[in-house]
């Protein structure tokens, strides 16, 4: 009985406060009411509308196929350039705001563009009328809704609605639902039209579906053409029946004056007394979303709808961890990344110049015996009879790859199957990282963000544990520990890399000297160097190289003093391990002819960093003129040159924010060169040869004009020349680095005047066929007011009275907001006006609107080509010249590829070694059940639970399942001479 209710009470304890979650989650958490809603709909009034278009003009289209070739082939050609631009963005969240922002602008542009184009009405589409009534009912409803949620809260202010209204609504879900109504709206009037349908009372609605569907199902005959005719009737029952208006004025007194009439039908005669249909559907959706919005805040939709157990699993299930992503190097719009040149500029020439935060930390040193000292020398593990440690190096770069990572170090062990034998790795019980130990730079954001959290995850910091907390006299123990040599939970020791640098060391002093917990490992270290005296006669030295790849003379001193006093130290350096290239590879001396300062060179930088390829340094193979040969890569030297492949296929999708600087570059290029007021004489050719012959030949004059007549595209092609030159690597003679800068830059260079001159070519065509130039500047607005006043009609004059109590306001915001989609028109007349006046017969103003418009669309051509170029370049410089191969895999980076290794000293002195890697890197997590379920003590520390690790794979094989052994290699005991005491030491 008493072991029955013992097994009983952790499932009491859980329900309990599950229980209270679930009151808490009640009672103080907001739920967000599901808008999933407006989603759902937008996707439905898109299929009505494809459907009832294609089902109306499928026939029309087949037969003007033919004569509109020329321009389904120019739709053809601007849809590729817009997908082009946008498939970056393609099943992206909307949260970067860059992200975002791509989106608004290639549909703003690429409508601006469809509108000027012929052929939409053999679609049965007036574009430029939906687009129109789309701006008109977007504003309309959302100055109506914004006048809303502004009375809505006065009352929530005052009181007389419930607290559940406190919550302000989101700015995008306005907009969201706006848009949804304006395209519902739009979509029925393209089908439906705003007349009034007058019909007999008798018939009801009833009446009237079953005939649509009478109609619908009436077999007459199997040709596509009657099918397509009762498809009409169909759509025009559904129209006249089930969306006809609701009355007239007359039935509705007091909104006579508030509403928008419909005009009569061709059966009709006199003056509409009918409202809109158009109107009362969008008074129908308003309705429906503001009693939605009351309905949710004033009953409270949260206490109506409390959380059960199973609701609260399940959404604990749905948890996701807030990674941050790998770092955009090529980012036009990153600001850390213009923070990290500065500070990298301001360390050079000042910290490590005149200010070396390594010489403070030597100057602050208490023991005047630098090679004893306690802050400095660390030998409590010296006495274990055996111990296993880790080494990383390069972390914090991506969320992802840093969390698998340190979800591998922090199980209490792994288990992996190595031959036909299964092989158990513990934990090691100290953690080594080999420093860059947040990107792109040293602060508060990437430390915490990038670094602590993905660790603080895999193993959780003691309950005690403050963010804020500043270690003043290190090691601060946990309760119940008199020394550090007691303490049995991991430790972690840490070098400084050179992005740790940056600043002057400032964020890792702060960070890593003084506190105390990097998640669950404790952090005894004070200086940012330090000795590790290990059992049997081991030795670690980690050397503090700053940013010029040297330790400083205190450095040094500390070092050389301590190999003096321990004889057994100089000259047996068995293993040198390192960072900085994020990789694995190791290389072992074969053949000495002078005295070998290292044995083994190991460097894994696979810590959670982007990718570094290992094909560029396969013909490493000497080192202090000792012969060292390749023992292992990760990734192969095959597998290295095939991910360098990306750059030609994945740059733009992987560093789409480089849109800015290449757009931009691009268009200083070619700048001088708008317009082309003679591109047409190219298509005055007969044959295709000869067209092609003279587009060429168009290229070349208009390059030769850069060189000749331009100033301002000629100080962008010079700037490039330059930039290009200095970004080729230094290890390559004068005469290569000039001859692969000149072709790089001759590559932009064409790109930028091929695509100006078929952008040119296109404004042409458009204007020779009357589609631009035709009008002037708000030719769409001037247009839609006088379809409005036809289609539309306002015999109360809400029109004008809106205008007068908005002080013009609403009118003025349609206008300007319709001259936004006006760009092509405004472009092709004030480049009309340049061919025949020239450019200064314009004002300032005039030109500058010229160039913002022609760089709108220029842009959309550019940054896919761009990044093209530039992904080619850094293909062949990687694979045929073993260059740039810092920036040709930070452009892709990659997430995978991630290892560490694992040390074993032996009880016999034997250090064997093992890297442990993982080949795909999981992009998506859930919360483990595992570390869900295990019970946990309020004061318990995290290394002592079976399960340390909040997050699992959610998708794929994890980490724990899928890490295997890319290396494994011994360094065998050196036996001890006579004259050395206390044996090998390394």
């Amino acid at each position: 009985m008493g072991k029955e209710k013992l097994h009983k009470q952790p499932s009491v304890r859980l329900i309990e406060s599950l229980k209270m979650e679930r009151m808490r989650n009640i009672l103080t958490h907001r739920y967000p009411y599901p808008h999933e809603h407006s989603r759902h709909f937008m996707i439905a009034v898109f299929a009505c509308w494809v459907f009832f278009i294609s089902s109306d003009n499928l026939q029309n289209l087949i037969m003007k196929l033919d004569k509109n070739f020329k321009w389904w082939s120019m739709y053809a050609c601007l849809i590729g350039f817009f997908y082009f631009f946008s498939s970056p963005f393609i099943r992206k969240t909307i949260k970067p705001n860059y992200s975002n922002f791509n989106r608004w602008y290639i549909a703003w542009i690429f409508l601006a563009a469809l509108y000027h184009l012929p052929s939409f009405q053999s679609m049965g589409l007036d574009l430029k009328m939906n687009l129109s009534l789309f701006l008109t009912i977007y504003i309309s409803s959302l100055i109506f809704l914004m006048v809303f949620h502004i009375i809505f809260l006065g009352l929530w202010y005052l009181g007389l609605v419930s607290r559940m209204a406190e919550k302000k609504p989101e700015p995008l879900t306005i907009i969201q639902n706006c848009a949804v109504i304006s395209i519902a709206c739009c979509v029925f009037y393209s089908h439906c039209g705003n007349r009034t349908v007058t019909r007999d009372k008798s018939i009801d609605r009833r009446t009237a579906s079953w005939i649509a569907f009478s109609l619908w199902t009436k077999h007459d005959d199997n040709t596509l053409i009657s099918r397509l005719l009762r498809m009409h009737k169909f759509k025009e029952q559904i129209c006249s029946s089930w969306f006809a208006p609701v009355g007239s004025a007359s039935d509705y007194p007091l909104l006579s004056k508030w509403a928008i009439y419909g005009e009569l039908s061709s059966n009709g005669s006199g003056s509409s007394n009918e409202i809109s249909p158009v109107y009362s559907l969008w008074a129908t959706f308003i309705g429906l979303y503001i009693a939605n919005y009351v309905v949710e805040r004033s009953t409270g939709w949260a206490l109506t709808h409390p959380l059960t157990i199973s609701e609260y699993e399940k959404l604990k299930k749905q948890l996701k961890p807030d990674f941050e992503d790998m770092v955009p190097w090529y980012s036009g719009t990153s600001t850390d990344l213009f923070k990290t040149v500065f500070d990298l500029m301001i360390s050079v020439t000042l910290f490590v110049g005149r200010f070396d935060m390594r010489m403070m930390q030597a100057a602050m040193n208490k023991t005047p015996d630098e090679a004893n000292s306690h802050d400095l020398l660390y030998d409590h593990l010296d006495e274990k009879d055996e111990l296993w440690f880790d080494f990383i190096a390069d972390t914090g770069d991506g969320g992802n790859s840093t969390y698998a990572v340190a979800r591998l170090l922090a199980q209490p062990s792994l288990v992996i199957k190595s031959d036909d034998s299964r092989l158990t790795f513990p934990r090691g019980q100290l953690l080594l990282i080999g420093g860059d130990l947040a990107y792109p730079n040293p602060s508060s954001f990437s430390y915490e963000r990038r670094f602590f959290c993905p660790f603080e995850y895999a193993l959780q910091p003691p309950a005690w544990y403050k963010p804020e907390h500043i270690a003043l006299e290190k090691p601060e123990l946990p309760l119940g520990v008199s020394e550090l040599r007691r303490y049995r939970g991991p430790q972690c020791f840490m070098i400084p890399g050179n992005h740790d640098w940056f600043d002057g060391l400032h964020t890792f002093m702060r960070y890593i000297c003084h506190k105390s917990w990097l998640g669950g490992w404790f952090l005894p270290q004070k200086k940012s160097y330090f000795a590790l005296k290990l059992p049997n006669g081991w030795w670690i030295f980690g050397l503090d190289q700053a940013l010029h790849g040297d330790i400083d003379v205190y450095q040094f001193k500390f070092f050389a003093e301590l190999c003096r006093q321990k004889e057994y130290l100089r000259g047996r350096c068995k293993l040198r391990m390192a960072g900085d290239l994020h990789h694995y590879m190791r290389h072992s001396c074969v053949e000495a002819k002078e005295p070998v300062h290292v044995q083994h060179l190991l460097v894994n930088g696979c810590g959670g960093a982007f990718l570094h390829p290992t094909h560029v340094f396969e013909n490493f193979r000497v080192f202090y003129g000792n012969k060292y040969e390749t023992k292992s890569t990760y990734p192969s030297y095959n597998d290295s040159s095939k991910i360098a492949l990306g750059n030609i296929l994945k740059f733009r999708r992987k560093n789409w924010q480089f849109d800015v600087i290449g757009g931009f570059v691009y268009f200083i290029l070619v700048f001088s060169m708008f317009p082309q007021c003679d591109s047409f004489r190219i298509l005055h050719e007969d044959s295709w040869a000869g067209r092609v012959n003279g587009f060429f030949v168009a290229m070349w004059n208009a390059i030769f004009e850069i060189l000749e007549r331009s100033y301002v595209s000629l100080a962008g092609v010079v700037t490039l020349l330059m930039v290009s030159f200095f970004f080729v690597p230094t290890k390559l003679s004068r005469r290569r680095r000039a001859l692969l800068g000149f072709l790089h830059a001759a590559a932009h260079i064409t790109s930028a005047v091929l695509l100006m001159l078929l952008m040119e070519l296109a404004i042409e065509i458009c204007i020779r066929n009357h589609l631009l130039a035709t009008s002037g500047y708000h030719t769409l607005y001037e247009w839609y007011r006088k379809v409005e006043s036809e289609h539309f009609p306002d015999p109360t004059g809400l029109r004008a009275r809106l205008e007068h109590w908005t002080f013009g306001l609403y009118p003025a915001c349609i206008k300007y907001l319709m001259s936004a989609f006006d760009v092509p028109e405004v472009m092709a007349v004030t480049r009309s006006t340049i061919c025949r006046k020239g450019i200064e017969s314009l004002p300032r103003g005039g030109a500058i609107i010229y160039y913002v418009c022609v760089f709108l669309y220029f842009w959309v051509l550019s940054t896919p080509v761009v990044s093209l170029v530039f992904g080619s370049y850094l293909y062949v410089c990687i694979n045929w010249f073993h260059i740039h191969f810092d920036e040709a895999f930070s452009s892709l980076r990659i997430a995978n590829y991630k290892a560490f290794t694992r040390f074993h000293i032996k009880k016999n002195g034997d250090l064997e070694v093992f890297t442990l890697a993982v080949d795909k890197v999981p992009k998506d997590w859930m919360l483990d059940p595992d570390w869900d379920m295990e019970p946990k003590q309020p004061f318990q520390m995290s290394y002592t639970r079976k399960f340390p690790s909040k997050w699992r794979s959610a998708s794929g094989l994890d980490p724990i399942n899928a890490v295997h052994i890319i290396d494994r290699f011994v360094i065998p005991r050196t036996p001890p001479s006579p004259t050395t005491p206390g044996g090998s030491v390394r």
